[in-house]
Parts: C-alpha cells; structure tokens; sequence
C-alpha cells in the first residue's frame, strides 16, 4: 500500500506477486515432497478496489456485498483453476494433498447492501458472533471419501490433522487435535472452540469467544459485558440470554466462564514457550535445508 502524494489516489497492491512465482517454482520443484502455504487476499474487503482499479472485475457485475460473489468467481477462475491444472499436467493432482481455509469470516448480514453501504453496515472481523468467527474448510486427499462433517472443529486442529494424514511425525505440542476420526467416517467428542480480539481500537472493545455446537458466551473485557446464547434455538444470535433466570441455564453460563478463562490463561502461559520451540524448529529447517 503507498500514498503518493497528499491530492494524489492511493494505490493498493495486493500480495499477488508471489502466485506466478509460486507456480514456476512448483514446475521445477515437483519430483520430491513439497509444501506450499498460500494467503490469498482476493476476496477480502477491500480487495476489490485493486481488482476494480485493474479492470479484473466488472463495476456493474456481482457488485452487492463489496463484490463478494465477483471476488470468488475471480479467485476460482484466476487462481485456483491455473493451480489445479499445473498440479494435473505435471501428473502429482491426485498424490497431492490441498486443505482450503481462511483465517477469519465475512459478515454479509441479512440485508442486500450495495459495495458504498456495506463497509459501514457490516464492519469485518470486529465481533465475535459466527458470521465473523466460520470459516471454510476443505481438505482434498486421495484417501479420504467425499463427505460433509457437521461437527465443531477448530482453526488449531488444521496443523495436527494435516500431519497426521501424511504420517509425519509432530515435533510440537499442538493445542489443537487430529481430525482424522471424523474423516474416516468415526466420531470425536465435543469440541470447545475459543476465540478472542483483544486489540480493542479494532471494533467495540477487546473481545473473547468459547463456543460448543449448543452454546456461546461472548465477553467484552473493555466494556465488562457479556452475552450468551443458546446456538440450536437462536443460531442468528439474536436473544442473549445472558441475564436468564432459569438456574440450570445460569450454571451452564458459569460453567463456560471458567473455561473460557482456563483457556485464556492456559494460552497465555504457552505462547512464550511455543514460541520459543517454533523459532528452533525453523532454524532446525533451514540448517538443514539444501538451498
């Protein structure tokens, strides 16, 4: 991003450089084990700007909710469909495994806003109700059946879950747990998911999250407000039940409360130390890898 100049537009590039480059080097870096992380930011907010700007998208086309249909087609049609076919054409599609994610949700909201209304009706990953905090995920493997899992899972069981369907041994102490069970059609119990904002200039003050498949506490540590809600019977989120009089309901509220700060701390003493482990891992890696 670069401001040239006070009267001047601001140019917004987006890190798209690396995709080019990320395919040539895939063409000559194919015959051996390979991984490849790719952020893409195509369809963020925002992002329609630069695909504006640079013809790639129609003003007139898909153009409700910041472009958001527009910018998915982009990223198929630009991005994801040259991936696919290099990994076809160099005969490695069905060896290679691909996990799609993102690292935040979109709120779209119930509304049909135009792009100019949108960014103030819908501020983006500034709340932690479940149109900002689901995500996609997609994991393509040559031993997994084509299958829908309606379960919660969670953004720290992506690195176990990769590792354990490669059989490679993890060196880290992951939070999260392999997924696997769930993928070979078996069952896993019932996972609490937390979740947090705590830079509070962001959006309306420093935010955490703990949510089952059933319920959701949301704390607001700036304001010293709380909401819960009951997810099967309110799943828009619209009732908080948070001053209910129903005992039973009052102790499940505790209840998550005092996950919800386990979880808090238990993260906050494991970051120096995960840290710490990471930074000797990657050395580890690049000692010994053969440039």
């Amino acid at each position: 991003m670069q401001f040239k100049g006070k009267n001047q537009k601001l140019q917004f590039q987006m890190g798209s450089w690396w995709v080019d480059r990320m395919l040539g080097w895939l063409e000559n870096n194919n015959e051996g084990p390979f991984f490849i992380w790719g952020h893409y930011f195509h369809v963020h907010f925002l992002a329609e700007k630069e695909l504006l700007f640079s013809g790639e998208l129609d003003k007139d086309d898909h153009y409700h909710y910041a472009y958001y249909d527009a910018k998915i087609k982009y990223m198929d049609e630009k991005l994801f469909q040259p991936l696919i076919k290099l990994l076809k054409d160099l005969d490695i599609w069905e060896d290679t495994t691909i996990i799609i994610t993102s690292d935040h949700g979109e709120t779209l909201g119930t509304d049909d806003p135009t792009w100019k209304t949108y960014f103030f009706d819908y501020p983006q990953h500034k709340t932690m109700y479940d149109d900002d905090l689901k995500i996609p995920l997609i994991i393509k493997n040559k031993n997994l059946d084509k299958q829908e899992i309606d379960h919660t899972v969670r953004a720290i069981d992506i690195v176990p879950t990769l590792l354990d369907i490669l059989d490679i041994p993890c060196r880290l102490d992951c939070d999260g747990i392999s997924l696997t069970p769930l993928l070979e059609g078996g069952k896993l119990p019932e996972l609490t998911a937390y979740a947090e904002e705590l830079f509070e200039k962001r959006g309306a003050g420093s935010l955490q999250a703990i949510r089952t498949s059933r319920y959701k506490l949301i704390r607001n540590i700036t304001k010293n407000k709380k909401k819960f809600y009951d997810l099967k019977n309110d799943p828009d989120e619209m009732k908080n039940l948070i001053e209910t009089s129903y005992p039973s309901l009052k102790e499940i509220i505790n209840e998550f409360e005092d996950v919800m700060n386990e979880m808090y701390e238990s993260y906050r003493a494991q970051k120096s130390e995960t840290e710490k482990q990471e930074k000797n891992l990657i050395q580890d890696v690049v000692n010994n890898f053969d440039f």
